[in-house]
């Protein structure tokens, strides 16, 4: 991206809890995996922690889907 990344869009709703899943088989993670995935979290969380607050990542066994057994709380 040029101006702005995933962690950057995140940090917008920092003030709100977020819950992000993704496969570690994920071909949406870019060209670096997981490793990508990580660096943006820690990017948004820099924003959330102002909040007292963290970014839910779940990294599940697979490609992209939806895994959603954490919505089983609801």
């Amino acid at each position: 991206w040029k101006y702005v990344d995933m962690g950057d869009i995140l940090a917008l709703d920092a003030n709100k809890e977020i819950y992000i899943e993704t496969g570690d088989k994920d071909g949406l993670n870019g060209e670096r995996g997981l490793e990508g995935v990580y660096e943006q979290v820690g990017i948004a969380n820099k924003c959330f922690n102002l909040f007292n607050k963290e970014v839910q990542l779940k990294v599940c066994n697979g490609s992209h889907q939806w895994y959603g057994s954490w919505m089983d709380k609801f």
